[in-house]
């Protein structure tokens, strides 16, 4: 070992960074000014191809001592249902053991492409980095386990902040200088609150990332990627190729209109995005969506949306959903439905503490550490002004 290795070990056991060097996001690590710290989706791409036609029959696991490996015996005979996994691509098992705690990602090494359960996740890494070695050393490390706890966590407050604030159990309790009382909320069915619009039956083969005059809402990303809340400044939606020719009654979307995605592998089905700060952009409603739009000002930003997407209203769907190997509701069915109307301070207060618990997700999930723990969590501030309201 050199001296200077010696002077550098010494000085980050005092707690100090040596020339040339700089603290993670996280403050965990001391890693060289020319390392950069990335989100997992800049660098990857998740993979939800499905063998639909029966094309594969090689079946693959995930296991946390010896990788992924050919399962000769597996549970659930409709392979049809399974994930497409090519050489290369990176597999997520959530199940957590002793020698996995937050569930193993393993790389692929088996050169024929097989299939793989829906409980597993299934990512390919972009094609300049599908050789580099050093995500998969990373993905055998610890170093993202505190990433995944942290998340989930925050994801579990989230869940429980939606079951307090939206659920219909008659409560009344203060935020802040706003009182929150569920016994005045008025119901209206959603046949009387929202016009549907008009969708398209484009597929992916249409859309493409690079350019276009009009962005296009697919159900798939509703489903696994876009956040209840679409921002559309801060979230890439993909253009409709140029050669496409929308009708003349194209309904285009507007700031607070509700997307909801029709169709899903599961019980996800009726999961929804409200769209916020379209500003110039023209944005339609794609393939297995059933676009709304509210049919007065009765409704704060974003109130919709969190609540169209609570486990609330999602258990008036449950019932409503039909199919088999793909669940599906109808614009019938779910005009079936009911939506609470809170006042407008009630809504604001409620669509407030919820972004905000969006706000400490995204931030962790952008490895954003250290600037989450320069602020005084809002969600934290807001919720401590919770208190009974005495009747």
């Amino acid at each position: 070992m050199t001296e200077e290795i010696k002077t550098r070990i010494e000085q980050i056991q005092n707690g100090k960074v040596p020339d040339g060097y700089k603290k993670s996001l996280t403050g965990k690590w001391i890693i060289p000014d020319s390392w950069n710290v990335i989100k997992l989706s800049d660098v990857a791409t998740h993979k939800i191809l499905k063998n639909t036609e029966l094309k594969y029959k090689e079946t693959y696991t995930n296991s946390a001592t010896q990788g992924i490996i050919k399962q000769t015996d597996y549970f659930d005979k409709n392979i049809s249902g399974y994930y497409i996994v090519d050489e290369n691509d990176y597999v997520y098992n959530p199940r957590i053991s002793t020698s996995a705690p937050c569930g193993p990602i393993n790389k692929s090494h088996i050169k024929k492409t097989g299939i793989m359960s829906p409980l597993y996740t299934v990512f390919s890494m972009n094609k300049e980095n599908k050789q580099n070695a050093f995500f998969e050393e990373y993905f055998r490390s610890s170093f993202w386990h505190r990433y995944i706890k942290e998340i989930e966590e925050k994801q579990k407050q989230k869940k429980y902040l939606m079951q307090k604030l939206l659920s219909n159990d008659g409560k009344k309790f203060t935020i802040g200088d706003v009182v929150i009382d569920k016994e005045k909320w008025k119901e209206e069915s959603f046949s009387n609150i929202f016009n549907i619009l008009r969708n398209n039956t484009f597929t992916r083969a249409d859309l493409n990332f690079t350019s276009g005059l009009v962005k296009n809402i697919h159900y798939g990303d509703i489903l696994v990627k876009f956040p209840s809340i679409l921002n559309i400044e801060n979230n890439i939606v993909p253009f409709l190729n140029n050669n496409i020719q929308l009708k003349e009654n194209t309904d285009y979307l507007q700031n607070g209109d509700i997307v909801i995605a029709d169709t899903a592998e599961d019980y996800t089905a009726g999961k929804a995005i409200e769209i916020i700060n379209i500003k110039d952009k023209r944005i339609v409603s794609g393939l297995h969506t059933i676009p709304c739009r509210p049919k007065t000002k009765s409704f704060a930003p974003k109130w919709l949306g969190y609540y169209i997407n609570s486990p609330t209203f999602h258990n008036q769907l449950i019932p409503l959903i039909t199919g088999t190997k793909v669940s599906a509701i109808s614009k019938y069915d779910i005009s079936k439905t009911f939506i609470p109307i809170p006042s407008i301070p009630e809504q604001k207060i409620i669509a407030e503490i919820l972004s905000a618990a969006d706000k400490e997700i995204e931030l962790l999930k952008n490895g954003l550490e250290q600037e989450k723990q320069k602020k005084i969590s809002l969600t934290q501030l807001l919720l401590t002004g919770i208190a009974r309201v005495k009747v």
